[in-house]
């Protein structure tokens, strides 16, 4: 109840009753006005916001990856924030299923590309327009096609993963990113938990960025929210 009164204060109740979502699954909840509430999801809810400001002077995006989407609660915001956007995701193989089960719930008509279906169709199938979600596995990055995201996310997880692994998804964000595109980003300033430490100032940015956010994190101050915008300079 604290941190939704600290969240309210931020964002307003109308947009927390508009995105709010932790029914699904039946997962430990507290309804405040009516309205479902668990950290998680409020947390989901205060990145969501940055994410809806950032894009307030832009278009909406078409395509969003999340880079670690946990069981998809921050690519369902992306697209209940903006409905046209096809959002891919890219993560362990152990939770795709998990993802895939949510985001069906969530969205019944939304049509899923998964691996089989990418496998099967090769490459190509991510620049059709005949899907709304893309649920991949991690070692597919290979194949986002270059030039086709607007959007980027990673959310507490870069932090988990060891430097080489973080160069490498800056490698997919460096080819991938459209000019003016935008890569948000919520982790630790340190983490050792991976075997050595992993740093948010140590992340692999080329010269292409300018950083439209940098800001403690919401409710949990030893993370750190970053947004930087792509540029073709």
């Amino acid at each position: 109840r604290r941190r939704y009164e600290s969240l309210r204060s931020v964002v307003g109740s109308e947009f927390i009753a508009t995105y709010a979502e932790a029914e699904i699954g039946d997962p430990e909840r507290l309804y405040i006005d009516g309205v479902p509430a668990n950290i998680a999801d409020l947390r989901l809810l205060h990145d969501a916001w940055d994410i809806q400001r950032l894009f307030a002077d832009r278009a909406a995006p078409r395509t969003a990856l999340e880079i670690g989407g946990g069981f998809g609660g921050m690519t369902a915001k992306i697209r209940t924030l903006f409905p046209t956007c096809r959002c891919i995701i890219l993560d362990l193989p152990e939770v795709n299923p998990v993802q895939q089960v949510y985001l069906a719930q969530r969205f019944p008509e939304a049509r899923i590309l998964d691996y089989i279906d990418l496998l099967e169709r090769g490459p190509e199938a991510l620049l059709a327009e005949d899907w709304t979600f893309a649920i991949l596995p991690a070692w597919c990055a290979k194949d986002v096609p270059p030039g086709s995201l607007d959007l980027a996310v990673n959310t507490r997880s870069m932090m988990e993963m060891t430097n080489a692994t973080v160069a490498g998804y800056f490698d997919l964000l460096h080819r991938a990113m459209r000019v003016g595109g935008v890569f948000y980003c919520v982790n630790r300033y340190w983490k050792g938990t991976a075997g050595e430490a992993v740093q948010i100032k140590d992340y692999p940015f080329d010269a292409r960025w300018a950083f439209a956010l940098s800001a403690p994190g919401w409710d949990q101050d030893w993370l750190h929210r970053l947004a930087a915008v792509r540029l073709d300079f």
